[in-house]
């Protein structure tokens, strides 16, 4: 795809304090236009404004936590299903330390509790229609 780098003016009115009104036109060289647009169509390629884009989110995420940690366990039981399916995505694998936060110690605990109680047929390996 061919971008060609577009000129365009922006007209400004400003107001002075003795409220007279002075016009000034300012050019704009960052809007790049494809050469693929048709009649008076434009597809305008610009940089998403971040700043505005993390604030619809909520801003800042807070830092995940280990809960094991957080709770004082130490061993991961594998007999405690309910706790253990909370680790578990819809097509029941194990999450990720990045999205559930439980550190590199309880994560490799938690993995092999889970392997185990699938073993003992506590937690299914797959999800039956």
């Amino acid at each position: 795809m061919n971008d060609k780098i577009k000129t365009t003016k922006a007209k400004t009115v400003t107001k002075t304090e003795d409220n007279s009104v002075k016009k000034s036109e300012v050019e704009n060289k960052n809007i790049k236009v494809s050469k693929e647009t048709t009649g008076n169509e434009k597809s305008v390629n610009t940089k998403p404004n971040y700043k505005s884009y993390n604030k619809s989110y909520g801003g800042k995420r807070r830092k995940k936590f280990c809960k094991f940690c957080a709770k004082g366990i130490e061993h991961v039981d594998y007999k405690d299903v309910d706790m253990l399916k909370k680790y578990l995505n819809h097509h029941l694998k194990i999450m990720g330390a990045r999205v559930t936060g439980t550190c590199s110690k309880h994560q490799r605990r938690l993995s092999n509790s889970i392997k185990r109680a699938r073993v003992v047929a506590l937690i299914p390996f797959i999800i039956q229609d």
